[in-house]
């Protein structure tokens, strides 16, 4: 099935995504389903109504993200979302919110190509600044998702879903320190260790409380319809990804 019907078949690179980036967008994919969807009474035949836009969008950001870690050149790896811009404004305005978004992402991926391939120096300020950008993939299949289902944006409720993300994107990089440090990619806990050593673990735990202390603030601001929603999506993710407990140190060697 061709689930990009409006672009031709070829072997331009432009119009590709590597294996793996298509693999990993599987589980954003998921994710999106079970935590966003049931905020906008949508459901996964939504998705498949919407599948190139959804699948398209996290597919060509994760390929981004494959050429980063391999080190090639970030301008040409930049352009893919260049090319992602081009391909969601044939479907909707890009607003001032989705093209923010996409700067979002251009910020990150400079400074994790800094930090992990040219082990240029950060501050723990810088760190945090990145990691609030971080997850601009999925605020941006939020923003489509928005835009498809009508009506205006609900900001509280990307309010909320910014916390819950930073959330998910701390507890990912804690169930893989150690192997997230041998690939080299981007870790909170491995680059706040080696940006100040001794102190980067209780620098990430520190973000990882103000996270969880934002999700509680900003679901006061929530509709009870939406609350329920969110509390629901929250319950989901400890269920899939039970909470671990922060480790006394790092191995030996990471940071």
């Amino acid at each position: 099935m061709n689930v990009f019907p409006d672009w031709e078949v070829s072997t331009d690179r432009r119009n590709c995504v590597a294996a793996r980036a298509l693999a990993k967008s599987g589980r954003v994919l998921y994710s999106f389903v079970h935590f966003y969807l049931p905020c906008y009474g949508k459901d996964d035949k939504f998705l498949v109504r919407n599948y190139g836009v959804f699948a398209w969008t996290s597919a060509f950001i994760y390929d981004v993200d494959e050429q980063i870690e391999a080190g090639e050149p970030v301008p040409e790896a930049l352009s893919r979302l260049d090319l992602l811009a081009g391909y969601l404004g044939e479907r909707f305005p890009l607003d001032p919110q989705i093209l923010q978004l996409l700067e979002d992402g251009r910020r990150y991926y400079g400074f994790e190509h800094d930090a992990t391939r040219r082990q240029a120096g950060y501050t723990l300020a810088e760190l945090e600044r990145a990691m609030s950008l971080r997850s601009f993939d999925l605020r941006l299949l939020h923003r489509c998702l928005s835009r498809l289902a009508g009506g205006p944006y609900r900001e509280e409720l990307f309010d909320w879903f910014r916390a819950f993300e930073t959330t998910m994107e701390i507890e990912d990089d804690l169930a893989s320190i150690a192997e997230d440090f041998q690939r080299g990619s981007f870790n909170i806990f491995c680059l706040a260790e080696r940006q100040s050593p001794g102190e980067g673990l209780a620098f990430a735990a520190c973000l990882r409380e103000k996270a969880a202390a934002e999700l509680a603030r900003r679901a006061e601001a929530l509709s009870p319809e939406d609350r329920r929603n969110c509390e629901a999506a929250l319950a989901f993710y400890w269920e899939v990804c039970p909470r671990r407990e922060m480790p006394a140190a790092l191995p030996v060697g990471v940071g």
